[in-house]
């Protein structure tokens, strides 16, 4: 590698990771800092001159896709990224999902409850195991 292509190499990992640290995120800032290490890292060996010269220009436009991405909290107010339509979508969503609970407990309320047909006749005080009981107490009382 020519000096000043390994120069110039290094001035782009140093920019790259420069602009990387500039993310407000910290998990995207450690996954960028991790690749542009990894990528470097695993191209350091490469001695065709056209396929540094390629690998430049690629490692050029990630570097102007980092700054863009790293702009974009500060050029663009909150309110601008909104996603309005997944908003949208998850209020219809929500509304279906009302709408199919109330079609459920309508149904439920409709269904008899066995509980009153099998046992209409126990009421509260006659349940055998509240109160006076007919088991047989245990040993230790």
């Amino acid at each position: 590698m020519a000096a000043s292509s390994r120069a110039q190499v290094l001035d782009l990992y140093r920019a790259m990771m420069r602009e990387s640290k500039h993310f407000s995120a910290y998990n995207y800032r450690m996954y960028a800092v991790r690749r542009i290490r990894d990528a470097f890292r695993e191209n350091k060996n490469v001695k065709d001159p056209v396929e540094i010269q390629a690998l430049v220009n690629k490692a050029k436009r990630d570097l102007e896709i980092i700054r863009r991405q790293v702009m974009v909290p500060i050029s663009v107010p909150p309110h601008k990224l909104s996603n309005l339509p997944a908003q949208k979508h998850r209020q219809q969503r929500k509304q279906q999902r009302s709408i199919q609970r109330q079609q459920v407990d309508r149904h439920c309320r409709a269904l008899p409850d066995p509980w009153e047909e099998t046992h209409h006749c126990l009421l509260e005080d006659e349940i055998p195991w509240r109160g006076e009981s007919s088991f047989p107490r245990s040993r230790a009382t």
